[in-house]
């Protein structure tokens, strides 16, 4: 298990040398704490991408999860990662 407690911003990062543990963890087969989805789903840009019409929808979120403001429960945020990486 790689837990990461203190990589969430560019500042965490000085050198090529933390960018480099970060794929190398990214990579491997090990459980991620929190994953990168997760991370992601949290920014501010990937809020404002999941709350406009029809993103939802498309990667099929169900009916309930549009209720809550919760949505990191309904959301295969992997899903949202990789569907997202491959249109740009």
């Amino acid at each position: 298990m790689a837990k990461k407690s203190r990589w969430f911003i560019t500042d965490h990062f000085p050198s090529e040398s933390e960018w480099n543990a970060r794929l190398l963890i990214e990579q491997s087969s090990a459980v991620k704490c929190p994953s990168i989805a997760y991370q992601l789903a949290g920014t501010k840009k990937i809020q404002q991408e999941l709350a406009k019409p029809g993103v939802l929808e498309r990667h099929n979120v169900s009916p309930q999860a549009r209720n809550f403001g919760n949505r990191h429960k309904f959301v295969d945020f992997e899903l949202v990662y990789q569907t997202s990486i491959k249109q740009k």
